[in-house]
């Protein structure tokens, strides 16, 4: 692989080639789904509560079909990191975290450099995730619609 190679896999994907409909999965599609991997994540191997995703092994955006057999599940983590890469980014992206992970286990210069911004960044979408929640948990007011 060459750097020209790693900079294009790197860049902005372009805008989407598929403006058809996600569509939904009936619970009997959703439960076809689960039992392909035997209720785990596809990417993680943890194990699959309630709270799941079906996603889509060509993403949408690149095309892929809202079709039972383009469905995997996936934990919610594994689905907001995965977002809609390609094959090709999500193995450059395990490489890097593979050799992030040895700079940070071994002390080296980089991975005393990359340890500061990895907690940042885990802060910040904390901080996103918690203020997400605290606003769809506020009450609307009641309405006086009704009262004489």
């Amino acid at each position: 692989m060459t750097s020209q190679e790693i900079r294009e896999l790197c860049a902005r994907p372009g805008k989407s080639t598929n403006n058809g409909s996600r569509g939904r999965l009936s619970r009997a599609d959703r439960a076809k789904v689960l039992r392909k991997t035997g209720c785990t994540c596809h990417v993680c191997g943890e194990h699959l509560r309630q709270k799941w995703q079906a996603d889509h092994v060509v993403p949408h955006k690149l095309g892929g079909a809202a079709a039972l057999d383009n469905y995997l599940p996936i934990c919610r983590e594994c689905n907001s990191l995965r977002w809609f890469h390609s094959p090709e980014v999500i193995r450059l992206i395990m490489r890097l975290g593979i050799y992030a992970k040895l700079e940070i286990r071994n002390k080296t210069q980089l991975g005393e450099h990359l340890l500061p911004l990895l907690l940042k960044r885990l802060e910040t979408k904390d901080r996103r995730r918690t203020s997400r929640q605290a606003a769809a948990n506020r009450q609307l007011p009641p309405t006086s619609g009704g009262e004489r």
